[in-house]
Parts: C-alpha cells; sequence; structure tokens
C-alpha cells in the first residue's frame, strides 16, 4: 500500500530523497514526500485523474520493478503536458524541442551507438547524443511527428530506462549505484582473499604431493567462497551483456561475462569429477578488479557531476507574483507569460521580462561574467539569472523555465558537450567490430587448441577473452574527455564543445574576455585620496556600504572594524547615499552625485567612489576590477 512507503524515499519513485530537497504531494489527507520536481508533476497529474490505484497496487518490494509509465499514465501522455514539459523541454523552432535526458545502466561507448542507432531510425528524430560519463542523452525531435512520450517508450524496449533530466534525481541513482559497487566491492574483495589463502595452498601442493582427499577439500571451500562473487558481485556484468545481446548488438561485457561463467563452470566441473584444474582465485582477483575499474569511474563521473556547470541551479525556487494589488509566493516553475512579479533589492530574477519600473541596476554577470551592473530602462528587457542591485522592481513575465536566456545558453552548452569528438565517433564505431572480431578470434582459438591440446582448449579460449576486453577502448575516450572537460570548467574555462580539445594543438590566436580573466572578476580598492581623518573616513563609509546592495560597496563595507551607524538614509540608485550621522548630512557616490553640494570640485584621479558632507569632498576611492599579476605574461605568451 502507499501508505507504506518509508521516509526519506520518494513516493512516487521510491528511490532514496537527497538531502535537502522539501517537496511534496498531497494524497489522501497526507504530505508524502518526493525526490524531485519531476516526480512531484507527475504523482500530482495521477492524482488529479484519479488514478490513485497505481500506488495501491505497485510492489513496494520491488521498486525497480515499479515500471517507467503505468499503463494510465501511457494514456494520458503526461510527460506530453505542456505545463510538465516546461520543466525540462525547450522549444527551438516551430515543432522542433530540445532535451536532455537520464538514462540509467549505460556501461560503455558500445550502449551509446546502440541507442543512437535505435534513435536514428525513429521518425520525427532530429538529433540524438548519448554522453556515456556522464549518462545523459540530449536529443531533438519534431514534436508535430513523435511525441516525447513514445521515444522513452521506445529507449525502454531496448532495456534503457529514461527520464527527464534532474540534478536531485541524478544525484540520487549515482548514490544508490555507488551504495550497491560498495556491497559488491565488499562480497569480492573478502572472498577473494579467502580464495587466494586457499590458492597458496594448492599452489605448495604442486611441489609436495598434496593428498587427494585434502585437495578436493580445498577445492570445495574456494568453490564456496568464489560463488558470491561470481554469482552476486558479477551481476552488473552479465545484467549489460544480457541487455546487449537483446537488443541485437555486443558490448565489451560479452566476452568478461563469457570468460567469468566460462571458468566458473570449468571450474565447477573440475571440482565434481574431482580432477581438473580449478581457477576460482583467478575469476575472483578479475571480478574484483573489475569491479574496482567501474567503482573509481563512477566516483570520477559524480565528481564531475558536483562541479558541472548547470547554472540552472542557481535561479531561485519563489517568486513574489501580483495578483489585484497583493503579492503571493509561488513557485518560480509556476509562472505564467504576462504575470507581474516583483523582485526585491538583492535577490535573483526567476524569469525572463520587460521592466515595468522607471530604472533599475542589475548584475548580470552570471550571463556575461561582467562584474558591473547594467543600468535599464522602462520597456528594456530583464533576463532570468540577473541580480537586482536596485531598489524593488516590477517586471513582466516574457520567458520562463526552459524558455529564458539563461537555459537557452545551458542548452547549448549541454548540446555541445554532449556532441562527440571525431576519435570519439571512430573509438564507438571501432568497438563494435572489435567486440564481435574478439569473439570470432575466440572461436577460432577454442577449435584450435582442441585439436592441438584439448586439454588446455578452455583456459586459453577464457584467457583471450580476458586479455583481449575492450574496456580502455570504450572507457578511457569518454571518460578522460568528459575529466578533460569538467576540470577546465572548475578552472572557470567554459568549454563550448568537446571536439575543440583535438583542435587546441593548431590554435595561433586567443581571444581574451577581460572581467574573470585577465582580472579577478571582484571590486576591490584600487586606490584612495582622503581630506579628512582617515579613521572617521573609514568607519563612515563602512557604515554606509554595509547597507548598499551595490556589488562595489563590498569592497568599501570593510574598511573599519568600528563602522558608524547612520541616524537615517536613503538610497539613490545608480547615483548613491544620502544620510545624516550625528546632524551632519553626508553623500557617498559618483562624481555627479556630490557635484550636486559641490558643483565646481574635480577628483584628482579617476576615482567612481566619493564622500562628502555639505562643506566639503572628504575623501575619493579608486574601486575597480584588480588585473591579475601574471595577464601581462599570459598575453605576451
Amino acid at each position: 500500500m502507499a501508505s507504506d512507503v518509508e521516509d526519506g524515499v520518494c513516493f512516487h519513485c521510491l528511490q532514496p530523497i537527497p538531502h535537502g530537497v522539501e517537496l511534496s504531494v498531497a494524497f489522501q489527507g497526507d504530505d508524502k514526500a518526493v525526490c524531485c520536481a519531476g516526480c512531484q508533476a507527475v504523482a500530482e497529474t495521477i492524482i488529479e485523474h484519479g488514478l490513485t490505484a497505481y500506488y495501491k497496487h505497485r510492489d513496494l518490494d520491488k521498486p525497480q520493478q515499479t515500471p517507467l509509465l503505468p499503463e494510465q499514465l501511457k494514456e494520458l501522455d503526461v510527460y506530453d503536458n505542456p505545463d510538465v514539459q516546461s520543466d525540462f523541454v525547450r522549444n527551438t523552432g516551430d515543432h522542433s524541442k530540445q532535451t536532455t535526458l537520464t538514462v540509467n545502466n549505460i556501461t560503455c561507448g558500445a550502449c551509446a551507438w546502440l541507442i543512437e542507432r535505435e534513435l536514428a531510425k525513429t521518425p520525427g528524430m532530429i538529433k540524438s547524443v548519448v554522453n556515456v560519463s556522464n549518462q545523459r542523452l540530449h536529443i531533438e525531435w519534431d514534436g508535430s511527428i513523435i511525441k516525447l512520450s513514445d521515444i522513452i517508450a521506445r529507449l525502454a524496449r531496448i532495456g534503457y530506462q529514461a527520464l527527464p533530466f534532474q540534478q536531485n534525481q541524478i544525484e540520487a541513482n549515482i548514490n544508490a549505484r555507488r551504495k550497491g559497487f560498495i556491497k559488491r566491492l565488499g562480497v569480492a574483495g573478502l572472498a577473494t582473499m579467502q580464495v587466494m589463502m586457499i590458492a597458496f595452498a594448492l599452489y605448495f601442493g604442486v611441489v609436495s604431493d598434496l593428498d587427494p582427499t585434502t585437495q578436493q577439500y580445498l577445492w570445495v571451500v574456494s568453490l564456496v567462497f568464489a560463488t558470491p562473487v561470481i554469482l552476486y558481485s558479477g551481476q552488473p556484468f552479465y545484467k549489460s551483456a544480457l541487455k546487449s545481446i537483446q537488443a541485437g548488438s555486443v558490448n565489451m561485457d560479452v566476452p568478461v561475462s563469457i570468460a567469468l561463467i566460462g571458468a566458473y563452470i570449468a571450474s565447477l566441473y573440475a571440482v565434481i569429477i574431482g580432477r581438473g584444474e580449478v581457477y576460482f582465485e583467478s575469476i575472483s582477483m578479475f571480478t574484483f578488479f573489475l569491479l574496482t575499474g567501474r567503482f573509481l569511474e563512477l566516483l570520477a563521473k559524480e565528481k564531475a557531476l558536483k562541479f558541472s556547470t548547470n547554472r540552472l541551479t542557481y535561479m531561485p525556487n519563489l517568486a513574489h507574483r501580483e495578483y489585484d494589488g497583493g503579492l503571493e509566493d509561488i513557485a518560480a516553475k509556476q509562472l505564467k507569460i504576462n504575470d507581474i512579479i516583483v523582485i526585491k533589492p538583492g535577490e535573483t530574477i526567476p524569469a525572463d521580462g520587460v521592466l515595468l519600473s522607471d530604472k533599475a541596476s542589475v548584475d548580470e554577470s552570471l550571463l556575461t561574467g561582467e562584474s558591473r551592473p547594467v543600468t535599464k530602462a522602462t520597456g528594456d528587457g530583464i533576463v532570468a539569472g540577473s541580480v537586482n542591485q536596485s531598489a524593488t522592481l516590477r517586471i513582466k513575465v516574457t520567458a520562463t523555465a526552459q524558455q529564458t536566456v539563461l537555459a537557452g545558453i545551458v542548452a547549448m552548452q549541454d548540446a555541445a558537450l554532449a556532441d562527440k569528438p571525431k576519435v570519439q565517433k571512430a573509438i564507438d564505431h571501432i568497438a563494435q567490430y572489435f567486440v564481435m572480431t574478439l569473439l570470432a578470434i575466440a572461436a577460432v582459438t577454442f577449435l584450435v587448441w582442441s585439436w592441438f591440446d584439448p586439454d588446455h582448449a578452455l583456459w586459453v579460449t577464457l584467457a583471450v577473452l580476458v586479455a583481449t576486453c575492450p574496456c580502455a577502448l570504450s572507457l578511457a575516450a569518454p571518460t578522460s574527455i568528459t575529466g578533460a572537460v569538467h576540470r577546465l570548467n572548475r578552472m572557470n574555462v567554459l568549454v563550448k564543445g568537446a571536439q575543440l580539445l583535438e583542435s587546441v594543438k593548431h590554435l595561433d590566436t586567443v581571444v581574451f574576455d577581460k572581467t574573470g580573466t585577465l582580472t579577478y572578476g571582484q571590486f576591490k580598492l584600487i586606490a584612495r585620496e582622503d581630506y579628512a581623518d582617515i579613521d572617521t573616513i573609514n568607519a563612515i563609509v563602512s557604515g554606509l556600504e554595509q547597507r548598499s546592495e551595490h556589488p562595489i560597496a563590498a569592497a568599501l563595507s570593510q574598511l573599519s572594524d568600528q563602522p558608524i551607524s547612520p541616524d537615517a538614509i536613503q538610497n539613490y540608485p545608480g547615483q548613491g547615499i544620502l544620510a545624516e550621522i550625528a546632524g551632519t548630512d553626508y553623500r557617498l557616490g559618483r562624481c555627479e552625485f556630490i557635484q550636486i553640494w559641490h558643483p565646481n570640485w574635480q577628483p584628482k584621479r579617476q576615482s567612481n567612489v566619493i564622500l562628502a558632507n555639505r562643506q566639503a569632498v572628504l575623501a575619493e576611492f579608486q574601486v575597480d576590477d584588480e588585473v591579475r599579476e601574471d595577464s601581462h605574461d599570459v598575453i605576451c605568451a
């Protein structure tokens, strides 16, 4: 029953809820926790259409067997609902759409090749690219020819479960896989150590004429320890191999599975008949090493995801929407075109829109990298992700969710990163033929050795399968490319396409962006002139700037450990601050703002922040984005 769902588990998909996620749906008078907005939307649709029987009759003991889409949902085409799609689908033309799907159980380039080949045969598909390293599928399709639910169903038929990409869901899937790998590694590691200890006794028995009864006993003990390794720890390889065979293809896990199972069956047969050779230690150790490699690969993927440049995570979850003269707080994803929203100073703008207020000063550094605020006038466009640096703003929404400029930039980046470089395309193509050729060579090897030396035919064949496993061929290229791209992203270098890594050696011209590249991207006090007591000036400036949201204010707000709080303060957006301290009026801001009191005064240097009272100018400050020390050397290199 649905009421028996454990705490900390998503009510809809039965997967662990990531830390910090607080989403829920109302079901039979109770609030049920869900792991992401996608599950929330689907669950609400099920409940809204009276299909709650799905939650009552599903098998909670087998969450992995819960169908991706229940039969009722298939009829409703819930993932084709425009309201549901607004969270993860971007319209790129009259009928063309783009999205990124999370595809479970992608293990190598062969999986990617199979998915891309299957979708390429699908009418209405424009483009499909699989990123093996982060298990994402970027697709573009013609909505007038095929529906997204049909694409997901087509992937399910070839054994791949696909869901709309959600950062929280990705992290939950990786956490679940990591826990599964740790359990299998633990079993394989402990069993391998025991089997190896017994193997040493058998090795010494070769030169010391080990008693047949003792040898048989050691074989049986080895069998007991090796069996969990083969039947439990090796399951990921068998499932992957079976899935690829069912889809009419082969991947690198096919020869691995044949080698493991073949060696185990042959060793088991030797134990039963009491003669021959057993290789329990070899298959146990091989399984442990393979699992270790897969586990390290998973950790690399997890680390890459943590530093992924998915800028949509900076978008606010709530928005202030006007209604009948009042304000209501709603989820940002529920905003509609033509809604009027209110943005308070310091808040991030949740949607694209048109400015209705007289003027605004916004920080667009998330989009442009430029740290200086941009001044906007009534009717100017405002982009989601910008930060309001002035007074409270009113904005009319023109685009939301996946239709915003920021979402478009992220989509272009994801599409570019998903596009494979030439070397990876060649490797993916070769890997398919490599595995097929390997199986053919193994078959020939078995036949030849069966003719010359039947006792060693099986073992030589298994050695060929194991030694020539194309793990490095299929995994090294995508993993190394993804690792390089994410390493560059961590260093604030945004790579538009992975294929650029191939051509970087031919570069002869480099164009630098100033902010955050040749400079630090943060305002800093460069120079100052003081015309009064410096300690008093610092205390006044710190006290005023600590009450300002302007990015320049951060560079001056820490000038004093004992800031003086103003008795009254008034903020003039884009100009400065007028304040009263102990009966004295002060102005702090631009030169033009100060010249209202001192029309003939001119700064001595390129100062952009000036402090003055009605009697005189007290100080001037030059605050700017500081140039990096090594910028000259970089440009001249």
